[in-house]
């Protein structure tokens, strides 16, 4: 008897109405290739804010122009590939190849770049803490405008493709910002003071 008593009872319970999605909501689809953009640009930013950054705050001179360029243009040419599996695979093969060949190409100068700014580094740190320290590194080129210029691009398109997985593949952008901080603590250490511009970026 008790369980009749239920059972018309439920059947005489009026439900009420769900959530009406029209068809128009699935088929919204995002802009890839403006979705790709943004993230080569926000690469760009932090690749060249990072390296400038520590530059401007040591006063390092380097052909700035030259440097934003193909930071920035690289930074977006990895982003793009993530359009496509078959593009990504194929794009990253084709990077470090020819990525390979120009640093064995320049090897002597992004070496010397390098050496560079460990130097001045360390003549930094020498004048912030008042005490006498040689030069560490013998540098083989001595004009370090072209080869801080060099080195410069070869980190920047390093980080364009460190930064690019975090971001394009993996959405980690507080992994970014610790990645391209982690060397900026020094300059701010010794008190030296970056260029805003940097520092916005």
């Amino acid at each position: 008897m008790a369980k009749k008593k239920d059972k018309d009872i439920i059947e005489n319970i009026e439900l009420c109405p769900g959530v009406e999605l029209s068809p128009g909501f699935f088929e919204k689809k995002e802009n890839r290739l403006l979705t790709l953009l943004l993230k080569g640009v926000i690469v760009y930013l932090l690749s060249m804010g990072s390296i400038g950054f520590y530059l401007s705050a040591l006063d390092v001179e380097y052909n700035v122009v030259l440097c934003h360029l193909i930071i920035g243009i690289v930074a977006i040419l990895c982003a793009f590939l993530y359009y496509r599996l078959w593009v990504e695979n194929t794009g990253y093969i084709l990077l470090f190849i020819l990525f390979g060949l120009l640093v064995y190409q320049f090897r002597t100068y992004i070496n010397s770049g390098f050496y560079a700014l460990v130097n001045m580094t360390v003549d930094e740190a020498a004048q912030y803490f008042n005490v006498d320290i040689q030069k560490l590194y013998t540098e083989q080129i001595e004009n370090r405008y072209i080869t801080i210029t060099f080195v410069c691009l070869f980190i920047g398109v390093v980080l364009d493709i460190l930064l690019n997985v975090y971001i394009s593949r993996r959405m980690q952008y507080v992994n970014s910002l610790f990645t391209i901080m982690s060397l900026n603590l020094i300059p701010l250490y010794m008190t030296a003071e970056p260029d805003t511009f940097y520092v916005v970026m």
